[in-house]
């Protein structure tokens, strides 16, 4: 049984705020990519607040761990996490159409061949 542990930012009161979780690629069609970033997810009135570079820096720091450095993420493209993503070095290697309520959209999949150079990245301030 894989267990992915599920990384939580939550306010001096305990509220959970956002989550991150990853692990192992589940689909095998990026073989040049063994890890994954299946989601993170801030309440909007805590974005643009530093969590997601907390959150992001504790999946690499548990991918690595199990000798994972390589990883994925899919995104909407419509999402402006697109950038956040591509700010830490993400390359879009790929583009899935979805179907979401009825609705065809755009998935973006990004990808970091080494995640180990991400993390110099996330402590700088800004």
């Amino acid at each position: 049984m894989n267990v992915h542990p599920v990384f939580v930012a939550e306010t001096e009161t305990g509220e959970i705020i956002g989550f991150a979780n990853g692990g192992t690629e589940r689909t095998g069609d990026y073989p040049d990519y063994t890890g994954e970033l299946y989601a993170i997810y801030i309440l909007e009135a805590y974005q643009k607040r530093g969590l997601g570079k907390l959150l992001l820096k504790s999946v690499i720091a548990e991918l690595i761990h199990k000798n994972i450095t390589s990883m994925i993420v899919c995104v909407l493209e419509a999402n402006e996490a697109c950038l956040f993503y591509e700010a830490f070095g993400a390359q879009k290697i790929d583009t899935l159409n979805i179907k979401i309520s009825d609705k065809q959209l755009n998935e973006g999949v990004y990808g970091w061949h080494d995640i180990r150079n991400i993390l110099p990245l996330l402590d700088e301030e800004g």
